[in-house]
């Protein structure tokens, strides 16, 4: 996996009582990569993990996706309906699901959320006129039923154009400041050179699991407060 650590923003939902330990919040938000989520997720008796990769048409999703499965990426073609890619790591076996991004398929997105243990949404942040519309999509999302205490991973993909918005200004633009019913994370990425994608993730997939184990309970993790 790799190491590196573009710009990335992340927020909890809830402030945290002051009780905690400095170390305490700093490992849960410090990005550390897939492989710092899935010794996390160990505490948890289930070995697979379920991923759900939504995003407008032509943001880089199933470039990602094969960039997580190391797989060649000279050839990509416009996913017309979904791809399942399962990879291995530190004896967990994450199953992502890459759902085509166009207007005709979007309405077909909701067959897809059941289980999700963590949404990642990609942005081409090197397209400013589609933020509207991928802001809105994304709100419609962060309302579903299914899908309430998920996670949320965002890629703020095609960093390496000259024209991509940094994840700062992206996440002022989707107005995530407002979420506060899950833990949220932009990470700047570039599908195309790798960079940023596997990384930045542990803090959603400690999240993802408590909020599994605060479901079971009645209510949200203490250390969420």
């Amino acid at each position: 996996f790799f190491t590196t650590q573009p710009e990335n923003t992340c927020r909890f939902p809830y402030e945290r009582s002051s009780s905690k330990s400095l170390s305490h919040y700093f490992y849960l938000i410090h990005p550390q990569g897939l492989l710092s989520i899935l010794r996390r997720l160990k505490q948890s008796p289930e070995q697979e993990v379920r991923l759900l990769l939504l995003g407008l048409d032509n943001s880089g999703k199933t470039t990602l996706l094969k960039q997580l499965a190391a797989e060649d990426i000279s050839h990509i073609t416009p996913t017309q309906g979904f791809n399942i890619k399962s990879v291995q790591s530190s004896g967990f076996k994450l199953n992502v699901w890459d759902i085509g991004g166009q207007r005709k398929i979007r309405p077909y997105w909701r067959n897809y959320f059941e289980n999700t243990d963590v949404l990642i949404y990609v942005i081409d942040s090197s397209d400013r006129k589609r933020f509207e519309e991928t802001s809105l999509e994304l709100a419609e999302l962060l309302e579903e039923e299914k899908l309430a205490g998920v996670p949320l991973l965002i890629f703020a993909n095609k960093q390496d154009l000259m024209t991509a918005s940094p994840a700062s200004e992206l996440a002022e633009s989707l107005n995530l400041h407002t979420i506060r019913d899950r833990m949220w994370q932009v990470q700047a990425c570039s599908a195309v050179t790798a960079e940023g994608v596997q990384v930045n993730t542990h803090s959603l997939q400690t999240q993802s699991v408590n909020t599994q184990l605060g479901l079971r309970q009645g209510g949200l993790p203490t250390e969420w407060y």
